[in-house]
């Protein structure tokens, strides 16, 4: 399945830009949320090289501080890009959502500028 086809699933997400790069897996390191190897498991064997696509956009159709729905929305199209072949690096929601702080960003009350909240997805294929 292409990114266009989930895209066409996920009305809400605008995207602004689009990145891509090819290189090495191990010259991107994968975000502390990604799943770890299976205790015994071999290394991929894998082409040497994969692609990179950063998509960078808005959340449309989502109230700006519903912070839960925000993060659903992100989720489960990161997760359908996912289920596409492709493997989730890293993601980025318009506030912090670890347990380290507290809610902050750009969606912040105080800064209502009536833009959609923004995200950033960064996911890669293994090349043959």
């Amino acid at each position: 399945m292409h990114v266009s086809r989930v895209l066409d699933r996920f009305p809400q997400m605008e995207l602004e830009t689009v990145n891509w790069s090819i290189g090495r897996p191990s010259e991107r390191s994968a975000p502390a949320t990604a799943t770890p190897a299976a205790p015994g498991a071999k290394p991929e064997t894998r082409g040497e090289y994969a692609v990179f696509v950063e998509l960078s956009g808005r959340v449309n159709a989502t109230q700006r501080n519903d912070y839960r729905g925000i993060t659903a929305q992100v989720e489960s199209f990161a997760s359908a890009l996912s289920a596409a072949g492709y493997q989730l690096i890293d993601r980025k929601l318009p506030f912090d959502i670890t347990s380290e702080g507290t809610l902050t960003g750009d969606i912040a009350a105080g800064s209502d500028t009536g833009d959609a909240p923004r995200f950033t997805i960064v996911i890669s294929r293994h090349l043959p």
